[in-house]
């Protein structure tokens, strides 16, 4: 009897001591999450500016590309080719901040929602009111 009673107390010294050293690993922070599912390559299908659509007249063609540098960092790189035909290259540097919610483009910050495959920036820029929605490339 008393071997039985030695080993529960063993088994339960042994599983107190495995729940106590169990953490929560894989607890991830939500900027890094969003900076995760941000990398990549985005094509631009509704961009507005004050509540009117740009592209299919201004714009023909809108690319997006992020690219991870950190953990809530990177770089990314906007090709948009006019209704002229002419192209534009922007690129800079982006911080995910806010619990994975905002983007800080160059000092411009933009809500972010992804969803999947979708992805939606909004935000004010030169004191007009911007919604790219895209999906990913």
């Amino acid at each position: 009897m008393k071997t039985l009673h030695r080993f529960s107390l063993l088994l339960c010294l042994f599983a107190t001591l495995s729940f106590a050293a169990c953490g929560d690993d894989d607890d991830v922070d939500p900027n890094e999450e969003t900076n995760n599912r941000l990398e990549g390559e985005w094509e631009v299908d509704s961009w507005t500016v004050d509540g009117v659509e740009v592209m299919g007249s201004l714009v023909t063609s809108f690319d997006m590309e992020y690219e991870k540098q950190g953990p809530t960092d990177g770089e990314v790189e906007w090709t948009i080719i006019g209704g002229n035909g002419a192209t534009s290259r922007v690129d800079g540097d982006y911080d995910i901040e806010n619990s994975g919610t905002e983007i800080d483009i160059d000092g411009d910050d933009f809500d972010i929602e992804i969803d999947g495959d979708d992805l939606e920036l909004s935000g004010t820029v030169n004191a007009e009111r911007w919604v790219i929605e895209a999906e990913r490339d």
